[in-house]
């Protein structure tokens, strides 16, 4: 596949947190940001895709199809990446043994 991914890893954590929490305020407070810093993660991202994937109504969000289906293919994402860094802890902690 060639095509270049034009968001970052971190703008789809803030979607799928602002989604998980109902709210930019909510989001914020989980990931320790402003909810301005989180809302604008979620706009880049939509920019750098050319679709919306939430509603703002206000102070709530609702996602549009489109960003439910990126939620949750976001969800899958983030967990293989925890997975990864749980392996990487493992073989740092195994590395780590060794040299004692």
């Amino acid at each position: 596949m060639d095509r270049n991914i034009s968001f970052t890893f971190k703008e789809l954590v803030c979607l799928t947190t602002t989604i998980d929490y109902g709210s930019f305020a909510g989001a914020s407070k989980a990931m320790r940001l402003t909810a301005q810093a989180v809302s604008q993660s979620v706009s880049k991202m939509e920019k750098a895709l050319g679709i919306p994937l939430l509603e703002r109504d206000g102070r709530s969000i609702k996602p549009t199809e489109a960003g439910l289906i990126i939620y949750s293919k976001g969800k899958e994402s983030i967990s293989i990446a925890e997975g990864i860094l749980r392996i990487a802890e493992q073989f740092s902690e195994e590395k780590s043994n060794a040299e004692e």
